[in-house]
């Protein structure tokens, strides 16, 4: 699917590795998925990097959600993209 998810994460070791999997194992699955990372003091990123087909950008500092989810969508082809 011509379509781009940007996901800002902190501490979702609980979540993020299921719904990865989700959008992977989709029919028509999004041509990139971005996790854009808030500095997580969990295992977040490890699991995040799991995932060959996922780019993950790592803040260097804790920044709020929506500054999270404005940088995965800096920079990337000029497609839809959904911010979950």
């Amino acid at each position: 699917m011509n379509l781009s998810v940007v996901i800002p994460s902190y501490n979702l070791e609980g979540t993020i590795g299921k719904c990865l999997s989700s959008l992977v194992e989709q029919t028509y699955p999004p041509e990139e998925i971005i996790v854009v990372d808030g500095k997580s003091i969990d295992s977040t990123i490890e699991i995040v990097r799991k995932f060959n087909d996922v780019i993950l950008i790592i803040n260097t500092r804790n920044h709020t959600i929506g500054s999270n989810g404005n940088r995965g969508g800096r920079g990337r082809q000029r497609r839809p993209r959904l911010l979950l």
